[in-house]
Formats: structure tokens, sequence, C-alpha cells
């Protein structure tokens, strides 16, 4: 069985060659937007999902999938990022997925939905849910 460590909403992360060490920059929580607009805006902004991952056995190899929904205020969600989870040869996994811009309907909190599927099983099972908060502001000008 695959266990879910944790997933966070960030601007960048790197992983260390040498050491295979992660780093996670710029936790994303908040987000105020300038704008004179109040309703959909498409954002360009570059963010990623930042999973870890790790063997609930650390001496049985497992496989699974990942995926990620996307959930504005009113309640609407879209797929916006898949990927496998490899612990076939490895005790840890980690997996990023890296957004170039968000779509706003509006001021609100949003929400990351992150699901996890074993090789096992058909059933996906929710295991994160990472909230963004939205406010809009008047443009500075």
């Amino acid at each position: 069985m695959i266990n879910h460590v944790f997933s966070i909403i960030c601007e960048h992360s790197s992983i260390d060659s040498e050491t295979n060490t992660a780093s996670i920059l710029g936790v994303l929580e908040h987000l105020t937007v300038f704008t004179d607009e109040s309703g959909d805006l498409n954002l360009p902004l570059q963010f990623e999902i930042f999973s870890h991952w790790a063997r609930e056995n650390v001496d049985q190899p497992d496989q699974g999938q990942m995926r990620v929904y996307f959930c504005t205020p009113s309640g609407q969600k879209k797929l916006t990022g898949s990927g496998p989870i490899d612990l076939s040869s490895v005790t840890f996994y980690r997996l990023r997925i890296r957004y170039n811009g968000i779509e706003l309907s509006g001021p609100g909190l949003y929400k990351f939905i992150v699901e996890y599927q074993s090789t096992e099983d058909a059933e996906w099972v929710v295991v994160a849910q990472l909230s963004l908060l939205v406010t809009y502001a008047a443009s500075k000008q």
C-alpha cells in the first residue's frame, strides 16, 4: 500500500541531485489579484502541486496513480493533472504537477483535490484538499 505523506501548493520546488533532498519555495495559501474586474480571469501564474508519497511497508514495492482536480468556490470541478506513483524501486516518491496559469471565476476559496488510486483497486480515494484563498482588490494606478 502507498502512503500519502503530504501535498502542497508552492511557487517552485527543487530536488538536490547529490542528497536527494527536496526544497519547497513560496508556499501558496492566499492570492490577492489586483484588478478592476469582478468575475472571470485567466491569471498567468506559475506554480506547482508538490506531492510526497511513501511505501507503507518499506519492504514491499508498490505502484499507483495520482490525480488533481481544481474546484472553484461555486463547486465546479476540473481535472488539471495526473501522474504515476512508482514505488517499485524506491521507498519515497515525489510527484510535481506544474501549472502555467489558473482560471479564476471570482474571489473566494478554491481547492485542489488530490486523489490516489492503487493498482490493485479501481476506486479513487481523496487524500488531500489544498485550499487557496483568492481575493480581488482594485488595481493600483
